[in-house]
């Protein structure tokens, strides 16, 4: 059995209104649903110090392709020591789309 649902709104929704969609949708069929592609996600540095507690995030956010930003979720590639004073880069593409990718500066002192 096929089911359609139509969404009647006025005007064309910009920006928060297309996470409100995509949160009800979600919310009402429980299935990804996601408005718009991602366009592009930048790349990230940060500074720790030696020993200090640090994790990959398992998300960042991205700009959609509808001109508004979401997180998504992340998949990384490469190494790191925090107990090695360094500079590391991590690639990252997006679990969505892994032509998408990121670099991920991580700098020991």
């Amino acid at each position: 059995m096929d089911v359609a649902e139509m969404l009647i709104y006025s005007g064309e929704p910009v920006g928060e209104q297309y996470e409100k969609i995509e949160e009800y949708l979600t919310e009402k069929y429980r299935t990804p649903i996601v408005m718009g592609d991602i366009e592009s996600i930048e790349d990230i540095t940060t500074t720790i110090a030696v020993n200090s507690p640090f994790e990959l995030p398992s998300s960042v956010i991205a700009q959609m392709s509808r001109g508004y930003e979401k997180y998504v979720s992340m998949s990384w590639n490469g190494n790191y020591d925090i107990s090695m004073p360094g500079t590391y880069e991590i690639e990252g593409s997006t679990i969505a789309n892994p032509t998408i990718k990121m670099t991920y500066k991580l700098i020991v002192e």
